[in-house]
């Protein structure tokens, strides 16, 4: 795993042709870069998995497969409509995004269920992105830490509990998501700081933290600058070729 990482989350966007599209021009661009100790993370729906790596595999384009979710069931069993972290990792997965903010608000999804989830990943080596962040009233009433620190007890405990220590946080604002609006460098700098020294004080080491949270070309080159931003967790930026390769870059001149 690289100490820098630009993953992009896809969310439920793109069709067949647009997944081909995009990965035969993100390709072409690819190879014709090298970028030293970054790792780039494209993570589609999970229909197109398969259907991503394939072009990875036909072009030796240097990227890595990621899943946005991965059941809280492991191995195998009857839970219809669930996806396991072992089948993630037989399609050629190498990172799971786990704790999005919108499957914690849309979907409801608890401490103990992110909790399961990461443990799944972790048991198939997968390297799970685990998303952190406040929402707008939290950050209003002065929670961030408080929120933070519970999300991340789910991380902490797992890790001391299996002595697995390959783990990727992503620091996302809730209200910061999709909206275009952005922290301070100031806050962003506070709250991944406060990480960091978090996990290094439980864990004995240091982990990537990604920012995200409205990142885009144009403000993706000053937030990299920021101490202790590893990288970026990208939603809608990642969706163009074109602005998903910038943010790339601006990471990589880092």
């Amino acid at each position: 795993m690289a100490d820098r990482i630009v993953a992009a989350n896809w969310k439920m966007n793109k069709l067949k042709r647009e997944v081909d599209i995009f990965m035969d021009q993100f390709c072409k661009i690819l190879r014709d870069l090298n970028y030293d100790n970054l790792e780039i993370v494209i993570s589609p729906p999970y229909l197109y998995l398969e259907r991503v790596i394939s072009y990875r595999d036909i072009n030796s384009c240097n990227f890595y497969l990621g899943a946005q979710d991965v059941s809280s069931f492991r191995g195998f069993g009857a839970y219809t409509g669930e996806i396991s972290s072992k089948q993630l990792k037989d399609v050629g997965c190498k990172y799971v995004i786990v704790g999005h903010s919108e499957r914690r608000q849309l979907l409801n999804e608890d401490e103990s269920t992110v909790r399961a989830k990461i443990v799944s990943a972790l048991e198939a080596e997968l390297v799970p992105i685990v998303c952190v962040g406040e929402t707008g009233e939290e950050r209003k009433n002065g929670e961030t830490e408080k929120v933070v620190s519970v999300q991340l007890d789910s991380v902490i405990s797992v890790a001391k509990s299996n002595g697995y220590n390959s783990l990727v946080v992503a620091y996302e604002p809730v209200w910061a998501i999709g909206t275009g609006v952005t922290p301070t460098c100031e806050e962003i700098e506070k709250v991944h700081l406060f990480i960091k020294e978090l996990l290094k004080d439980a864990l004995g080491k240091e982990f990537p933290v990604l920012y995200g949270g409205s990142v885009k070309p144009e403000n993706s080159g000053s937030l990299i600058e920021i101490a202790n931003v590893d990288g970026f967790l990208v939603g809608g930026a990642s969706l163009s070729v074109k602005s998903f390769i910038d943010i790339v870059n601006s990471v990589a001149r880092r």
